[in-house]
This record gives C-alpha cells, sequence and structure tokens, in this order.
C-alpha cells in the first residue's frame, strides 16, 4: 500500500484534539507512528484572502523530481500480519447470572483460519485452571466463536463452546495459547492488573481503528477498553467449524491377551495385527464392561503381525479380575464394536490370550507385546519340578554318590546302607598243601585231588555218585530167582483180618477198663473247668 500525502490534510481537518486515527493496515494508533509529509511549493492562504468561488482555482502541480529528497519519497508500508484469532471480549459482569459470562474470540482476517489444536484457559491469578478449550478447526474469515454458558440471554443464542463455570469476577486470567503452548494474548483484571475487576454491567472489549483493524500493540490498556456489558448477539457466534475426522475402524485389529488378574500396575489389553498390511491406530476406542462412558484412544501405526500392550493404569479404564469381564474395540467414533472379549474367573497371575482361530486359554506365562505362550500352571519355585500326574510341585531329588561306610563296613547292595562286616563272613584261609572247593567252600588236598581214590575195603564198595566207599549188601542173602507176586484175596485171607480187629477190640476194652477210675476223674475235672468259666 502506498501512502499518499493527505495524513497532514487530515490531521488539519480533525482538529489537534481530535481522537488518535489509524490509517487502513495500522496496527496501533497514528500519533504513535511517524509520519513523513512531501514538501510543495503552495503556500497556505494569507490571512484576509479570499476563498470560496471567487478564489481561483489552481491545480496544483507535482513537485520537481529534481526538489525531492530523501525524506520527501513516498513510503511503502509493509504488509500487516494479523494474528489467525484474538481475544475480543470478556464479560463477567452480573453476578449469580452465567448467561452474561461469555468470552468472545475474533478472527480478523479475510480469509478462513484453521487452529491446529490451540487453547483457550480460563484460570485464577492464582494459576488454578477453571476451564480449558482445545480449538482444532476452521474459523471463518472477519466471524467470531462464542464461549458462553448454554444459552445467553440474548436470543437465546446457543454458543460455540460451552463455559460450565463463571467467570472469575476478582483477579481472573483469559489466555490464548497456541499449538506449541506458546502465550499468544493474554488478558487479567484485578488486582495490579491495568483493569479493576469486573463489575456488574461491565466487560474488557478490544479497540479498533475506523477501518476495522484491532489494536494489537501488547499494550492491554491501550489494546482493550473497560466498558459497559454488551450482551451477544446472533452475529457473534457461529464461526467456528471444529474438525470432525474421518471414522477409523482399525480394520483387521483384533484383541490377543488380556491380563486382568494380576496387579494392579501389571493388568495389561495386548492388541495384535494379523493382517498382511500396516493398520492405522489413531482414534480407534478401548472400552470394559465397567464403564460405557469411559474410553482410550489409541494412537500411532501397527505394523503387519504386530503386537501392541497398553497398561491399563495409563487409560483410565477398570478391569473385571476374578468375575466375568469385557474388553472392547470400537471404531474412532465409539458407535461401532470392531471386537469383544469375555473371559470369567481367571486364576491369579494368568492372562486370556488367543492362540489361533478360536482357541483362547488361560495361561500362567502373560506376554504382553510378544506372540502368547500357553502354560497350564504356575511356575514351580526354584529346586522344584511339576508332577506331571498330580499337578503339583515336587523337590527335585538329587542322587548323589553314597559315602565311604569306613573301616569294617561295607554298603549292602540290597538296602544301601552300611553294614558292618561280620567275623563269620571271613573265610579263614586254607592251609599249605590245601585249595578251597569252589562247590562245597571247603579246603581239600591238593595231592588227593590230583591222585587216584584210595582203593575202597573188600567188604566195600564205591559209591559212583559221591565217589565214596560204601560197605557192600549182604552176600548170604540169595537172589529170589522169580518176581515178588502180589498175594491174591480169598476168604481165608479175609477172615484173617476180622480175627485180628477182634482181638484190638478186646486189647482196648480192657485197657478202658483197667483205668476207668482214671479217665472218669480226668472227665470231671475238664468239665469242671468249663462249668467254672461261664
Amino acid at each position: 500500500m502506498k501512502r499518499a500525502v493527505i495524513c497532514l490534510v487530515a490531521c488539519v481537518l480533525m482538529g489537534a484534539n481530535s481522537a488518535p486515527v489509524a490509517l487502513a493496515g495500522e496496527v496501533m494508533p497514528v500519533d504513535e507512528r511517524t509520519v513523513t509529509v512531501a514538501q510543495t511549493d503552495e503556500s497556505p492562504p494569507e490571512a484576509g484572502s479570499e476563498s470560496g468561488e471567487d478564489a481561483p482555482q489552481v491545480e496544483p502541480e507535482p513537485p520537481s523530481p529534481a526538489l525531492l529528497t530523501a525524506t520527501d519519497e513516498v513510503v511503502e508500508d509493509p504488509p500487516l500480519v494479523l494474528p489467525p484469532i484474538l481475544i475480543n471480549r470478556v464479560s463477567a459482569g452480573v453476578t449469580g447470572d452465567a448467561d452474561h459470562d461469555y468470552i468472545e474470540l475474533h478472527n480478523p482476517n479475510p480469509d478462513d483460519v484453521f487452529l491446529d489444536s490451540w487453547q483457550l484457559v480460563v484460570k485464577r491469578k492464582d494459576g488454578k485452571d477453571l476451564q480449558v478449550f482445545t480449538l482444532h478447526g476452521t474459523v471463518k474469515a472477519k466471524s467470531y466463536i462464542l464461549i458462553a454458558a448454554s444459552k445467553v440471554a440474548s436470543g437465546q443464542l446457543v454458543p460455540d463452546l460451552k463455559l460450565s463455570k463463571n467467570l472469575v469476577y476478582v483477579d481472573g486470567i483469559v489466555q490464548l495459547l497456541n499449538n506449541t503452548g506458546q502465550v499468544i494474548e493474554h488478558i487479567s483484571w484485578g488486582t495490579d492488573t491495568g483493569f479493576p475487576a469486573l463489575s456488574t454491567g461491565k466487560m474488557i472489549n478490544r479497540n479498533y481503528t475506523p477501518e476495522g483493524v484491532p489494536y494489537i500493540s501488547g499494550d492491554l490498556t491501550k489494546d482493550f477498553d473497560y466498558t459497559e456489558a454488551i450482551k451477544a448477539g446472533p452475529e457473534r457466534a457461529g464461526g467456528y467449524i471444529a474438525y470432525v475426522a474421518p471414522v477409523n475402524r482399525c480394520a483387521g485389529l483384533m484383541i490377543s491377551e488380556i491380563a486382568a488378574n494380576v496387579a494392579a500396575d501389571k493388568q495389561f489389553i495386548e492388541l495384535y495385527n494379523p493382517t498382511s498390511l500396516p493398520i492405522i491406530l489413531d482414534g480407534c476406542l478401548l472400552q470394559t464392561n465397567r464403564s460405557t462412558t469411559k474410553s482410550y484412544a489409541l494412537s500411532g501405526t501397527l505394523q503387519p503381525g504386530g503386537y501392541v500392550s497398553i497398561l491399563v493404569s495409563t487409560t483410565g479404564l477398570t478391569l473385571t479380575k476374578t468375575t466375568t469381564g469385557t474388553v472392547y474395540l470400537l471404531s474412532s467414533d465409539g458407535k461401532e464394536e470392531m471386537d469383544a472379549r469375555s473371559y470369567d474367573g481367571l486364576a491369579a497371575e494368568t492372562s486370556w490370550a488367543w492362540f489361533g482361530e478360536s482357541d483362547w486359554r488361560q495361561t500362567f506365562s502373560a506376554t504382553p507385546g510378544q506372540a502368547n505362550v500357553w502354560q497350564k500352571f504356575l511356575p514351580c519355585d526354584p529346586g522344584y519340578e511339576r508332577n506331571l500326574e498330580t499337578g503339583r510341585c515336587r523337590k527335585i531329588v538329587v542322587e548323589s554318590a553314597p559315602e565311604d561306610c569306613g573301616p569294617g563296613k561295607y554298603r549292602s547292595p540290597e538296602t544301601n546302607r552300611c553294614r558292618k562286616v561280620e567275623a563269620a563272613d571271613v573265610l579263614t584261609p586254607c592251609k599249605s598243601g590245601q585249595y578251597r572247593n569252589p562247590e562245597t567252600g571247603r579246603c581239600r588236598s591238593l595231592a588227593s585231588a590230583a591222585s587216584v581214590p584210595t582203593p575202597c575195603k573188600p567188604d566195600q564198595e564205591r559209591n559212583p555218585e559221591t565217589n565214596r566207599c560204601r560197605k557192600k549188601p549182604a552176600a548170604g542173602i540169595p537172589e529170589s530167582a522169580f518176581a515178588v507176586e502180589p498175594i491174591k484175596e480169598t476168604g481165608k485171607a479175609f477172615a484173617g483180618w476180622w480175627v485180628l480187629g477182634g482181638l484190638g477190640t478186646l486189647a482196648v476194652g480192657r485197657g478202658a477198663w483197667e483205668w476207668r477210675s482214671e479217665m472218669l476223674a480226668g472227665i470231671r475235672k475238664i468239665a469242671s473247668f468249663f462249668t467254672s468259666g461261664k
């Protein structure tokens, strides 16, 4: 923009006592900036000279280039750069009526601007945040963002953002921060701030030039005025369009392991990408059966075949430990259930893990962020092993070499215990000229073993089995010339047996009669014994 030689004329027309005026594109009052005036040959009319229609109209000639100096050159202002958004008004003027509490932001630029996670912070002078608004979206050109209660008093206008708490009337602060945390604007009121406490019907309002350019000098008392409160009208809302990200469904992502019945700082939910393509996790939600209003937003990218483990303690979620629980994987808008996994009655120090297809099992080997490992039992303590028959831990038996039993003792191969060597077990060495027969264990003469046996006596013969001498059978008994024949049963032979039986019976009867007294006495004695026993 080229500055014409009009500033001096404007100042003369408005008078010396008029309020400062900023030219279009200026960002501070005119009286604070240097104005360069071009010199001409024309002189002001003398006092008393004629003017109006009677005065001749003389067309001024442009100054000769030869007469221009360095200070006479036309100056080109740098283009004015305005912030994407400014704090425009802060109204906290009616005690107890939140409808009159509002904050107004303004986009002074001729084009739409996009705010990438800017923040508006409402706080007290002691630094405690009362409310923080995240601005992530588009602000229309020359439009406003209204932050107020659900409905402001004027026309029941619906604000762009809801102010849930009243502003602090004494010693309050409003700050505008960009996405790096830099404070773009800071407005405060109350003690040592330049503005008094906001009282009934008052507000802090930004100053503008007649051309509509905002004052942004950085001086709070110059950029703003403490004025009568103005209620927000319909034109002060609707300029903000919040960014709505596309719905991310995390297609293909699945829940692969849940560790619930463990210490709170060890609980985790594991996700797995079984596909051949990376999965963008941004915005997808985790939720549990314990709360349908709380969720945790995922972020990042999971590569093919990759695992990611999320510590539950960092999510604000709660897992059911010992009874039935469920973990949900939702789309970024929370409207679609992409995966869900339930578990029930998990043992302590276990996880509910996926082992392919529909195979889910409890395992004592939790593997966050890694492929799952099935372990049926809890690992035994050092020095113990799992008995596969009972499923219990048993002490590992280490077989060691047996100790020496010591002198005079030996280890029994049957009991593996030490036993005393008995004296009888030690065989007396055979005498000289003898050897021990391995069959009988006895000593034998070497000469007898090697010589011919001594001949038996005349009435003896050698037993071929024992090699010993034995007496010969009697030679006076002649051998029978025929074989012994059995006696045939005849009537005479049968009668002989009857005679022998009768004689035997008489002998027994005779004895019984002779010993009758003794036998009766014995019988009585035996009877009295049994009678007395009853």
